[in-house]
């Protein structure tokens, strides 16, 4: 994770999942029970607040204002000496109504914008 003010080029959630198929006996709503969200962060020292939240996306590639789901994840520090700081969240009871396009969205308290988006495809 990054965020540098001068080129918010932000990413870190590439590849997190790519697309999800439930078993035929299974179907819709369906319950992910663990994801793991790892990352590198890096930049000025102190605590940040982050967050996921889980979003779908409509047929117009607009992703919808309320979130599925909020993930409050905590605090993650950047360390004086440490050039990258390995996090790991765990999001559990990911929900995922219906078949369709998600967004995670990564966020720090205090931004306004997403640090990073990834999408994923829940098959039917």
């Amino acid at each position: 994770m990054r965020y540098d003010p001068l080129s918010p080029a932000a990413y870190s959630l590439h590849g997190l999942i790519t697309r999800l198929r439930p078993d035929d006996d299974i179907g819709y709503p369906l319950c992910v029970e663990t994801v793991w969200l790892l990352a590198q962060l890096y930049g000025e020292l102190g605590r940040y607040q982050v967050s996921v939240d889980l979003v779908r996306v409509g047929d117009d590639d607009a992703a919808d204002d309320d979130p599925v789901k909020v993930y409050g994840l905590g605090p993650a520090r950047v360390r004086e000496g440490q050039f990258v700081e390995g996090v790991r969240f765990r999001l559990t009871h990911v929900p995922f109504p219906t078949a369709g396009l998600y967004e995670f969205r990564l966020t720090l308290e205090g931004f306004p914008e997403p640090l990073a988006t990834e999408r994923v495809l829940l098959e039917a």
